[in-house]
């Protein structure tokens, strides 16, 4: 059965990614001017808003897109107005006061505003970096994320791992926050991390609000991080990049036995212009990724040669026989009678454990622990390497339409492939290829309706997709000793061809075995609309945010995946005695299965697991204690949740 997580969000309003400009008209002797002529004029795109003072002298610009500005004010008798130099920002409420003077003749007052505003019309409490913060501060890994950090409150860094952008913020948990790109939701439904990064040079500003929201900001007792791309302009700008970062500096790791090889390029373009001047503009992005990471497998406790051979002393062979079916199988192979509850000490004496007791499985899996290669039984190597590549990309359209309102559409598209030798193992062998994909599509509307009223409309949609799967290389399980077929009360492929990898063993000192695979896909659908109306010195704002977003809980592949070059896994339950005794005693370890933890503490051998099916017994270090009962890695294997499928 699959099951699935579903939220739908009704949040006050809609989340804003304008500004606003707001202010008073009043003569030298601070008498209010009622029905002054204002304008707020947009320099990058020529976008011209005009309003008119009410009776107490009072304007405001409501939802206008953030950007450079100048203000200008003229009434009959009076000499006009100019203020440039306004940066208004994403959710900003710049307050611009003018004073006009009697006119003496054809003059023109031009004030400069000040470039530190305090801000005095909200309760908002956060801070702004825009992108020249952003462009010239040293990132690395170009993610604009990192300077959430820099703001106060902010805990930088989570150590749990849950996603980039998962900070605390005012003592909250990591996964409290809110992530909003042009107004879209993008937040991962399970740790709610930053699922969309845009390219570093197409982000125009971000804000982190970290205390006393507006009604928009709903759901989260942590921050907003709001992120506005950038839009094209009546002039063409843009940028090209590359960042090269190698290993020839570097220096060997103590315990490795050779340098890890490393490899970063970052490259990339972010361009801008207009289409149709002041009216159709474009801005397009896109950034690559390449890195190598040399691995490093240091201080991995492996088995020695002389456990590799059965000699684990005679004082570590403890418990008995256990069935006279086990014992029946012993006898075969050692070629002398074992008894049923006779002790491992006397039926191996001289602690050495011959290597035709080994069943056939044990011997395959043997081949893929490596041997050491520093001291008795130390496993080091560099010699592998986590290659990732990545490829995102954006593209804005905006258009400025005086009957419907001024539109905008946003794109993002990332494709990501981390290919990891190790797969979760300790060593490598068992690669895993992760595939991920993020996509964010994004229209909105904003329509002045006069000078006191405007209406926001915007729909989003997010897609995210994370595959992990094994990568090829892996044994035929009749070669590794098992037993395989129809017909057979072995292991037996339930799913589809082609697939086929060795179990996956948890010890204490390492883990080994073909990586899992998992298909994780969330879809986020969002639907809000916002409507501002000016009463005089108060402005009243509604709307609505519908937000649907699921995720299923537990994975099925479907027969083809990605690009139609892999097929997947059917992941149900174990067939009939196709489970596996195993016992590996390095050392007592745990192991977590249906929700449980079980203490595994195993002798050279375990109790039979049921008749006719392979026993796997591996030499080791066991812990001298009682006989620890029913074999947890044969329930392990055995429970519905988790099977060993054929790679």
């Amino acid at each position: 059965m699959v099951s699935g997580l579903a939220v739908m969000s009704p949040s006050v309003v809609l989340a804003d990614v304008t500004g606003s400009i707001l202010g008073m008209v009043t003569d030298s002797s601070s008498a209010v001017i009622q029905g002054a002529q204002v304008t707020a004029t947009n320099l990058d795109v020529n976008l011209v808003v005009e309003t008119t003072t009410d009776a107490t002298g009072q304007f405001r610009f409501l939802a206008l897109p953030v950007g450079r500005y100048k203000v200008g004010a003229n009434s009959p008798g009076f000499r006009p107005f100019v203020m440039s130099g306004i940066v208004l920002s994403v959710n900003d409420r710049r307050r611009v006061d003018i004073v006009l003077e009697v006119a003496a003749g054809q003059q023109e007052i031009t004030v400069t505003a000040n470039p530190v505003e305090v801000e005095t019309t909200n309760t908002q409490l956060g801070d702004v970096i825009e992108q020249k913060k952003i462009v010239e501060l040293p990132l690395n890994g170009r993610s604009y994320l990192d300077l959430l950090g820099l703001q106060p409150g902010v805990a930088p860094a989570s150590s749990r791992g849950e996603g980039p952008g998962t900070v605390s913020v005012n003592g909250q948990r990591e996964n409290s926050n809110g992530f909003l790109v042009n107004g879209g939701d993008v937040a991962g439904v399970g740790d709610f991390e930053a699922q969309i990064e845009p390219n570093l040079d197409a982000v125009q500003e971000f804000r982190l609000i970290t205390n006393g929201f507006d009604a928009e900001y709903g759901r989260f007792s942590g921050g907003i991080m709001n992120t506005i791309t950038r839009s094209g302009t009546n002039s063409f700008h843009g940028t090209v990049f590359e960042f090269l970062r190698n290993d020839k500096m570097d220096a060997r790791g103590f315990f490795d036995t050779g340098k890890g090889a490393l490899k970063k390029n970052q490259f990339g373009y972010a361009f801008g212009a207009r289409a149709i001047k002041d009216k159709l503009f474009w801005f397009t992005d896109y950034q690559g990724t390449r890195r190598v990471d040399g691995g490093s497998a240091s201080e991995v406790q492996v088995l020695s040669p002389a456990e590799r051979q059965g000699r684990v002393d005679v004082q570590n062979l403890t418990g008995t026989v256990t069935g006279a079916y086990w014992a029946q199988v012993l006898s075969n192979r050692l070629g002398y009678t074992v008894s049923d509850g006779e002790s491992y000490a006397a039926v191996f004496p001289d602690g050495v454990i011959p290597e035709k007791a080994f069943s056939p499985a044990a011997k395959g899996t043997l081949g893929f622990i490596p041997p050491p290669n520093r001291g008795e039984n130390i496993y080091a190597s560099a010699a592998v390497s986590r290659r990732t590549n990545d490829d995102k990309a954006g593209q804005r359209v905006d258009f400025l339409h005086k009957r419907t309102g001024n539109w905008s559409g946003y794109y993002y598209f990332d494709d990501a492939t981390v290919l990891d030798p190790y797969g979760g193992s300790s060593f490598p062998g068992f690669a895993s290829e992760n595939l991920g994909r993020r996509q964010q599509a994004t229209v909105s509307n904003t329509h002045i309706f006069g000078p006191t009223a405007v209406n926001e409309f915007r729909v989003n949609y997010t897609r995210i997709v994370a595959r992990s799967v094994p990568e090829g290389g892996a044994p035929a399980l009749g070669s590794l000793g098992f037993v395989t077929g129809p017909g057979t009360l072995g292991i037996n492929n339930s799913g589809p061809t082609g697939y086929q990898g060795v179990p996956f063993i948890s010890l204490l000192n390492f883990g080994l075995g073909s990586a899992g695979t998992s298909n994780v896909i969330q879809n986020t659908y969002q639907l809000g609309d916002n409507f501002s109306k000016t009463f005089g010195r108060h402005t009243l704002k509604a709307g609505a945010d519908l937000l649907h977003a699921g995720q299923p809980a537990i994975p099925r592949f479907p027969e083809q995946i990605r690009r139609g070059l892999r097929p997947g896994f059917d992941p149900r339950p174990a067939q009939p005695h196709s489970e596996l005794g195993i016992a590996v005693g390095i050392q007592p370890a745990v192991v977590r299965h249906a929700g449980q933890d079980r203490h595994h503490d195993p002798g050279p051998t375990v109790h039979p697991v049921s008749e006719g099916a392979e026993r796997l017994v591996v030499p080791g270090r066991p812990r001298s204690s009682p006989d620890p009962g029913p074999d947890p890695i044969q329930q392990f294997f055995s429970s519905p949740r988790y099977r060993l499928l054929p790679r």
